[in-house]
């Protein structure tokens, strides 16, 4: 498992499964799990924190230097939402094949 630790977590913070700044405040302590649960195991929390600091350092990083970008990002694809429904209203209708029958049947 420690060889796999760190592509493992990148793993669920890509596919969104766990977000990036609980995992970075679960990392720093302010966020803290159940002890009270049965599932709960210290050792095995200590041990994974260690397995996975570099991971932690770096998304720590990327969080920081893409926090700037968020806000740009979400303009953009906004932006360019805007742009392919402009796109969309200005083409020519397609006709699907059922409409082109009826209209043949009507020109007849």
């Amino acid at each position: 498992m420690s060889k796999y630790a760190s592509t493992f977590m990148k793993k669920l913070v890509d596919e969104k499964v766990l977000r990036a700044d609980f995992l970075i405040s679960w990392y720093d302590k302010t966020e803290r799990l159940d002890k009270e649960s049965m599932m709960y195991d210290k050792k095995a929390e200590r041990k994974f924190r260690e397995l996975n600091e570099a991971f932690f350092e770096w998304l720590r990083k990327e969080t920081e230097a893409s926090g700037d970008d968020d806000s740009e990002s979400e303009e953009e694809n906004k932006q360019v939402e805007e742009v392919k429904a402009t796109e969309e209203e200005k083409k020519p209708k397609q006709d699907t094949e059922k409409e082109k029958k009826q209209r043949e049947i009507i020109m007849r």
